[in-house]
This record gives C-alpha cells, sequence and structure tokens, in this order.
C-alpha cells in the first residue's frame, strides 16, 4: 500500500530580526480499504475481513457493527479478523482520528441460508408400495425429523410403507452451528394409479400415402378407446397426423399420443417447419373473428379467464392462425385464418397447458392440395 505525507517549508520571521526555517508536516486525509474474502458464506460459516489505511503513521483502527458487543478499538492500521455469521452482518471500520484525518469503509458480509433438498421418491404410490424420502443438506451437523418419516444425519434416505390411503408429510430440521432450517416434504398414498399409456406409428414416415399401424400399450387401465387396453389397428394415411388413445382404469384416465409423417413431395423426411411463439396481442381483427368463430363453435368467449391465446403463421402467407387453449376442458383449438373468417381444423384434448405442445408445422403439398398439420405433443412434461 503506497504511504503518502505532503511536508511544507513553512518560513516565519521573529522580532530579532533573523529568520528560521521551521518544517512541518501536513497529512492528507486518511482512507481505509476493506473486503470479506469471501463475500458470502454459508449459514454458520465464517469470512476473512482485511482491512489496509492508507497512511499507517497516524491510523490506529476500530471495528464496529453487527456482532461486536463493544468496538475492537486500537488495531493496527493493517490487518485481518474472522468473522462467523448466522445472519447478514453489516460492519464498520474506522481508521485514524478527528474529522480531517479519519476514514471510515463500512460493508456487509452476506449469509446464504442452511439449504435442504429433500424429496419423497415416488411422491405417490399405490396402497402397499413403498417411497424413499432422500434428503441433503451440505454443511449441516445433523438433520432430524417429525412426521411419517425418521431420518439421522445431514444427508440420507429412508423407506416409507404405503399401508394406508391418505397424504403424509415429514418436517426435516437441520441445524449448523446453533441453528436451524426446516423443509417439510409430503408423499401421497392413493387406492390406484392412473393408466400409463404408450402409442406410436409404426412405420412412423411413409415416403407416400399408404398403411401404417396404430400401436398402443397401457399399464393399469381396464379399458381405452380404441379397443382392449392394448392393440394394433392398421391406419391408411393420405397426409402427416396425430392420432391419440385415451385409456380408462381405476386411478383415472391418461392420454398416450402418436405422430406420423407422409412426405408426399418425395425426398427426405421433412424437418420442423414452424415453432410456435407467443405473440403481445392479439390484432383486433383477428381477435373480432376469432370471438364470433369461438363463440359459435363452443359457446364461450375468448375474454374468459381459463383462455389462453397464440399467435402463429403457419403457412407463410403472412395471415395470423390461432391457438386457443381452454384450461377448464384441457382443450387446444387450432384456428387457420382464410379471407373471410378462421376455420377450426383441429381439436386437441387432453392438454393440461399450452406449453405441452412442442411445435406445430405446416406442410404445404402444391396448389391443388390442403394444407395439413404436424403436431408433436411430449407426453408426460
Amino acid at each position: 500500500m503506497l504511504k503518502t505525507k505532503l511536508t511544507a517549508a513553512l518560513f516565519v520571521t521573529l522580532t530579532g530580526g533573523f529568520i528560521s526555517n521551521v518544517a512541518h508536516a501536513v497529512e492528507y486525509p486518511q482512507t481505509v480499504e476493506a473486503y470479506f474474502s469471501p463475500p458470502s458464506i454459508e449459514y454458520g460459516g465464517r469470512s476473512r475481513l482485511s482491512w489496509q489505511a492508507n497512511n499507517e503513521n497516524i491510523a490506529k483502527c476500530t471495528l464496529s457493527g453487527d456482532g461486536f458487543a463493544n468496538p475492537q478499538t486500537d488495531l493496527e492500521p493493517s490487518g485481518f479478523r474472522y468473522l462467523s455469521a448466522t445472519s447478514d452482518r453489516n460492519i464498520k471500520v474506522t481508521c485514524g482520528f478527528g474529522t480531517w484525518l479519519k476514514g471510515e469503509k463500512e460493508l456487509t458480509l452476506k449469509v446464504k441460508p442452511l439449504n435442504i433438498e429433500a424429496k419423497y421418491e415416488p411422491s405417490t404410490i399405490v396402497i402397499g408400495g413403498s417411497s424413499k424420502l432422500i434428503w441433503s443438506a451440505p454443511g449441516a451437523d445433523s438433520c432430524t425429523s417429525t412426521g411419517a418419516s425418521s431420518v439421522h444425519g445431514a444427508s440420507g434416505e429412508v423407506v416409507f410403507n404405503g399401508d394406508e390411503i391418505g397424504e403424509y408429510s415429514t418436517t426435516l430440521r437441520c441445524t449448523r452451528n446453533n441453528s436451524t432450517s426446516t423443509k417439510t416434504v409430503s408423499v401421497n398414498v392413493i387406492d390406484h394409479l392412473p393408466p400409463i399409456v404408450n402409442a406410436y406409428f409404426s412405420p412412423s414416415y411413409l415416403s407416400q400415402p399408404g398403411t401404417t399401424w396404430f400401436t398402443w400399450s397401457s399399464i393399469a387401465a381396464t379399458q381405452c378407446s380404441k379397443g382392449g387396453s392394448s392393440g394394433s389397428i392398421p391406419t391408411y394415411v393420405s397426409y402427416s397426423m396425430t392420432d391419440w388413445v385415451t385409456c380408462y382404469g381405476p386411478g383415472g384416465s391418461s392420454t398416450g399420443f402418436a405422430h406420423v409423417t407422409v412426405n408426399r413431395t418425395g425426398g427426405k423426411e421433412p424437418g420442423p417447419l414452424k415453432t410456435i411463439t407467443q405473440a403481445s396481442s392479439i390484432s383486433e381483427v383477428i381477435d373480432n373473428k376469432l370471438n364470433r368463430t369461438f363463440h359459435r363453435l363452443t359457446g364461450k368467449q375468448l375474454v374468459d379467464s381459463s383462455m389462453t391465446i397464440l399467435e402463429v403463421k403457419l403457412n407463410n402467407d403472412d395471415k395470423l392462425d390461432v391457438l386457443v387453449h381452454d384450461g377448464d376442458t384441457k382443450v387446444v383449438y387450432l384456428f387457420l385464418s382464410e379471407e373471410k373468417e378462421l376455420k377450426l381444423v383441429r381439436v386437441i384434448p387432453q392438454v393440461s397447458s399450452i406449453s405441452e405442445l412442442d411445435s406445430i408445422q405446416m406442410i404445404k403439398v402444391d396448389d391443388s392440395q390442403p394444407l395439413q398439420l404436424i403436431i408433436n405433443k411430449s407426453i408426460n412434461k
């Protein structure tokens, strides 16, 4: 650290008729540099506070602030202290004396809260099944719990057996340096799980119109909309399409989706052409047309709070096409914009939110062929 002193010669004339040269020292104002390393710590940890005054010849330093019952005084102008904390600490370092020759530095030691990661895996089980409570609290001295499961140590896993239907909770308490953080997790025991459905086309790509097989299988289902709990049916397809099957069981219903691509133009399998984008607003013309069409088809209003509206351009004609998601019925409606109105071209059921739709693709075959959709829906998102 650079030490700076300004010395000026002061000449004084005395009454005795001679001149005496007297030198006096004039000091620059005091400044202080201070910092924590690291600037933030884990809950209950410690950091090194370092300080340095610019003029060590006259400086004595004082530490004060949070955590000091009394200020630490008469410290050297250059030094360090290790400070611990369980919450943010505001510290002041003061060096020097008086007003002109005193410097101060205020700084804060940030404290990260003790973090507990915990979950039941799986979080829903059938009666008679089991789940694992998995937890981790890095840096904790110990963890205990109250509730459905008993834990010990800063990390680990324990088995929970679901003997009765209901929701079961466990509250974990982890400590470090006599400070505590908590987290509560739950597991749900039900009578039956909803069905798990898998569906696919085989083959899933045709170089021209032809026959493919729609195949489905399910777990915990007694019946499906296309027949039994599993099956395979031939399907002649002229254009790319998405199909689905809904399966039912004691635990409810689930839907599986499958897609087949038909390349009527020949060549390689086409890739995605268009991706859904969120529009900042719907134009007034589109909005009015959509309102009329949507109300005529569904009896509902677009202003309902359950509606989510997206603008999309699907066929490179610079016209706005529209997706509408009804949050109440979990249905997506796809409208293509024509000259005078919007035409409903696809209804997609069992969509919990608009984000479940990955992409919508438009393939223009030629002027004599209609536009077709490819809708990709991710399952179990």
